[in-house]
Order: structure tokens, then sequence, then C-alpha cells
């Protein structure tokens, strides 16, 4: 099996010499070995727990929504992480300040905000009150 797979391997490579063929297919094999690292991408959604629990407990485990009248929501409940500046608009998940604790009210409030196109004509879970 082995002899048939190397001489099917040197006939796609274009390769007589058996040595040359398996170093390049090493050199291959290694390369994308080393590559591939397990690290986050950059930008993504992903909030690493750790981070989140840190926002959490900044934000004193309540949502940090403070309202025209300048009264902080004081919901402790159903508590979602939050970009200040979009993740869809670049914002980062691995920086502290761009995080912010919100209830499930105020983040969709302020996606309504943020993405107004999106919201046209779909109400969703909200009111038509600009003053949640």
């Amino acid at each position: 099996e082995l002899s048939s797979l190397l001489e099917e391997a040197k006939r796609i490579a274009g390769e007589k010499d058996a040595v040359n063929l398996l170093k390049k297919v090493l050199r291959s094999y290694v390369r994308e070995k080393k590559t591939r690292v397990s690290t986050p991408k950059r930008h993504t959604r992903y909030v690493p727990t750790r981070l989140a629990r840190d926002v959490k407990q900044r934000d004193e485990f309540r949502c940090t929504y403070v309202g025209p009248n300048g009264v902080r929501c004081n919901q402790k409940a159903h508590l979602e992480i939050d970009h200040v500046r979009p993740w869809a608009k670049g914002g980062s998940s691995h920086d502290i300040d761009n995080l912010r604790c919100l209830c499930r009210m105020h983040n969709l409030f302020v996606a309504k905000k943020d993405f107004p196109t999106f919201w046209a004509g779909n109400t969703g879970e909200l009111s038509n009150r600009d003053n949640v």
C-alpha cells in the first residue's frame, strides 16, 4: 500500500526521487502545523469568560444604562455584555473599556439606535418610547 501511495504521489507531484518528495511533504506538513496556533482571532465577538466576569464586577452586577433623566437602570437580572462601540463597527471584544453590562431590554434599545436600518419595521420586544 505504501509503495502504491508513493508512486501515485510521485506522479502527482512530478517528482521522480522519493527522498525529495518526502522532504517536500514533510516541510509542508511542518509549516502547516506551525501556523496552526489555537489563539483567538483578533476580531471576534467572543468575550473571554474572565473578561466578562471582570466587566460584571466593575459594573456592580447591574445594568449601566443611564436614561435621559440621569437615572441609572437598577436591573440586576438578564444582564448581557454589550460593546460600547459595536463589534460590527470595529469594536473590540478584548478591551474592557469597550464592554459594559446592559439588561436585555436596554441592550436591544441600544442596538435599535446603533442599527436603525436593521430594525426598520421590526419593533421586536422594544417599545417606541425614546426614554426607556
